[in-house]
């Protein structure tokens, strides 16, 4: 007899007995607790419901359509091409930011009593996490030694083996003293805490994280309020451990769905952010987040060779092909953060679901499935295994929810707030045929000099005339992904403009505003442009953010900008004329062009040229550099379509 079982894993383990309800025969029993204890449950696994043809045709369609892209190419390859652009690890870096590891506090006697009876090579993170609250780790910490409880000579050691251990009986009897000698409840169960690795997450929003139903869900609030976030707890380049931030959960906020085994719960600010030198409360701000996609067919499974006709002839050659690969960012066995980047093909989409070859472990569950864009296309819940009698089990792969069956999900439940809050924001949830917006840029000129720093009226008027002018040009460029707000022609003034941009409270991650002023010299010598990027000095990351402004604008206007430098502007300055940096809240930017040795026709050709001359617009680098800086600060990181 053969049996296919789904594994839904994380830090909250069944007992032995609960597993073998499930499993007919002691036998089976048998081999299933030993081969996998840290499972949750084990449940019959039902073959979900099959694609129908048109919606399978899409997705096929859709493949087809990327690979006919990567074929046009001309580049050589082995199979369907495998090329990708070299800031795809970048980018995967990038929103791997938003992926964070869910621990969950256990008093301690309840932590002793579930562990006891696991083998210690087992759960070596739960070990670890212990070891720190037991004041337990050796020399070679941090990262290194659990000697004292994984014994490499005894494979089968328990933890109940390791609590008579004379050394780790002295340090539990000191910490049930500390415990004892707390001066309240309160602060009796703080000291008697102990958090654990137990699951993954991932943030959809600026503050909504998202994991699976069986972590945690709607049913039962209370024991969402046990959990923490862990943001950054991964290794860096230099192969040092990160300290992690964390985030609490706020259970008032949450959507769930059992059958699609998800759960969307709102993240408390950090009150503390500047102390962990963060430069915003809000989890989002600070890490990103994935948008979530309506769109069906973003990732495709195999597809065999009678798929490939078009019009009774073969589209492409070749005997058939692999499904695409799913690359899911995870926390496995409650370790520091990895991606599984090879051997992660898909191997078949159903209505509501995706299975794939990717790695998972215990702990992974609530990881985020993305496709070769880092487009978001699945949470992952689950591991589908087959069982025969007298064998061990064989992974037959993993199973995760398709995101556009998430998204349905939320559109069918808008009663409830958090599907209304990520719903209508764009940034959230991105509509099939949409592209998701990585941020908005208001533009404001029309400062006038006072006289006295500028001889005549008729010198003020061609200074706003061309500052006008040239925010026309930039907002000329907006596009989907990166719209351009005209805030001078929405105020009608500089002095309302200024005023609507202050009093702004939606402003989301990745916008920034930016005035442009010019300022004119003529009667100097020698024919040059210089530039100034000025900035708040208090507001953190906005250096370098300016910096980067001005670099691009300097590399990419190819001569045109001969010097440039950033201009520090402090809060409590008297100088009212640089409230535009200080008082939006927003990144803030003010854009200061000096034209030496020109007249105002001269610059009018500098700024815009004319499709008929070979001259390099100055409009262009400051429009691509603006681009380029909300693609540094937007929180969504995708690869170029």
């Amino acid at each position: 007899m053969v049996e296919i079982f789904t594994l839904k894993t994380s830090g909250n383990w069944a007992t032995k007995e609960q597993i073998c309800q499930a499993l007919p025969g002691s036998e089976l029993c048998e081999i299933a607790t030993d081969g996998f204890p840290e499972v949750t449950e084990f449940q019959g696994f039902s073959e979900p419901l099959q694609l129908e043809e048109p919606e399978l045709l899409k997705i096929i369609e859709s493949r087809l359509d990327r690979l006919d892209k990567a074929l046009s190419s001309g580049l050589l390859s082995v199979g369907d091409p495998d090329y990708l652009f070299s800031e795809f690890l970048g980018r995967g870096l990038r929103c791997s930011d938003a992926v964070c590891l869910l621990v969950r506090g256990l008093q301690l006697e309840e932590l002793i009593d579930t562990i006891k009876d696991h083998r210690t090579k087992d759960i070596p993170e739960i070990l670890r996490w212990l070891s720190r609250k037991l004041k337990l780790l050796s020399i070679k910490e941090p990262g290194g030694s659990l000697d004292r409880w994984i014994d490499k000579s005894n494979p089968n050691k328990k933890v109940a083996d390791v609590l008579e251990d004379p050394v780790v009986k002295e340090e539990l009897s000191d910490l049930r003293k500390r415990i004892s000698e707390q001066p309240n409840e309160k602060e009796r169960l703080r000291e008697a805490t102990i958090y654990i690795p137990f699951a993954t997450g991932f943030l959809v929003g600026k503050n909504y994280l998202t994991t699976n139903f069986h972590v945690f869900n709607d049913k039962n609030k209370k024991e969402i309020n046990k959990f923490l976030a862990y943001f950054r707890y991964e290794i860096n380049p230099l192969g040092e451990e990160v300290t992690p931030i964390v985030y609490e959960l706020d259970s008032r906020a949450c959507i769930s769905d059992k059958f699609l085994d998800f759960t969307i719960v709102k993240v408390k600010p950090n009150e503390n952010y500047e102390e962990d030198g963060l430069g915003f409360p809000e989890a989002g701000d600070n890490f990103g987040w994935f948008p979530m996609f309506s769109d069906p067919t973003l990732i495709a499974p195999p597809i065999k060779q009678e798929a490939l006709l078009e019009n009774d002839r073969p589209r492409i050659s070749g005997v058939g092909l692999r499904g695409e690969p799913a690359f899911v960012i995870q926390h496995p066995g409650g370790g520091r953060k990895r991606i599984v980047l090879f051997n992660n093909s898909v191997q078949e989409v159903y209505q509501k679901f995706l299975a794939y070859e990717t790695d998972v472990s215990f702990c992974s569950s609530g990881s985020a499935i993305c496709n070769e864009k880092w487009q978001l296309v699945g949470l992952h819940h689950s591991t589908i295994a087959k069982l025969a009698v007298g064998q061990e089990f064989e992974i037959q792969g993993n199973l995760g929810t398709r995101m556009c069956a998430i998204v349905d999900f939320l559109e069918k439940n808008k009663e409830n707030e958090v599907a209304q809050d990520l719903l209508a924001n764009n940034r959230y949830v991105v509509k099939t045929g949409d592209v998701p917006v990585k941020g908005k840029i208001y533009l404001l000129s029309g400062y006038q000099r006072p006289i006295g720093e500028v001889p005549s009226p008729e010198q003020v008027n061609q200074e706003v005339e061309l500052a006008k002018f040239l925010l026309e040009k930039v907002w000329e460029s907006s596009e989907k992904s990166l719209p351009m707000e005209n805030v001078l022609e929405t105020a009608g003034s500089y002095e309302n403009g200024l005023k609507a941009l202050m009093q702004r409270e939606d402003y989301q991650s990745g916008d920034i505003a930016v005035e442009i002023r010019i300022n004119l010299y003529p009667e100097a010598l020698k024919r040059s442009t210089q530039v100034k990027v000025y900035y708040a000095e208090d507001k953190p990351k906005l250096k370098a953010y300016a910096d980067a402004l001005l670099n691009q604008m300097r590399s990419k206007a190819k001569g045109k900008i001969e010097t440039g430098n950033l201009q520090a502007v402090v809060k409590e300055s008297i100088d009212s004329s640089f409230q535009f940096c200080t008082a939006i809240n927003v990144p803030a930017f003010l854009i200061s062009l000096d034209f030496y040795g020109q007249d105002f026709d001269q610059i009018e050709r500098t700024i815009d040229p004319g499709p008929q001359s070979q001259e390099l617009p100055l409009k262009n680098p400051i429009v691509d550099s603006l681009k380029s800086l909300v693609k540094i600060i937007s929180p969504i990181g995708f690869l170029r379509d």
